[in-house]
């Protein structure tokens, strides 16, 4: 996921603030995690995948579950840590680009200090 992740420092109510986006179609289900379920497919007779190099077809997959995963959350903490570019004039940052060391739908934003 690290291709989806996106952050830039704004204005905010109480000064800048570091925003981290991420605009993955799994990102909610990586945050939150998710309950064991099972997987059928939907429009194709089988379910296609690799496992350990090997193309596999199945009917069905019962996925165990995850556990959530705040990336997000360490990408702002990370980016906290990381040199903030001079202000402008009036006083607002912006800037685009990845974060170093990010691991991966969802936003997160917070004080930068």
């Amino acid at each position: 996921m690290p291709a989806y992740i996106d952050w830039r420092i704004e204005g905010g109510p109480r000064g800048l603030q570091g925003v981290v986006t991420c605009n993955h179609p799994a990102t909610l289900y990586v945050r939150e995690g998710a309950r064991p379920h099972i997987i059928r497919p939907r429009g194709a007779r089988a379910l296609r995948f690799e496992v350990d190099g090997r193309v596999v077809f199945a009917n069905v997959v019962h996925h165990p579950g995850a556990r959530p995963n705040d990336f997000l959350g360490r990408a702002l903490r990370l980016g906290r840590r990381v040199h903030v570019p001079s202000c402008g004039g009036d006083g607002a940052a912006a800037s685009d680009g990845r974060l170093p060391g990010s691991d991966s739908g969802g936003s997160v934003g917070g004080d930068v200090s």
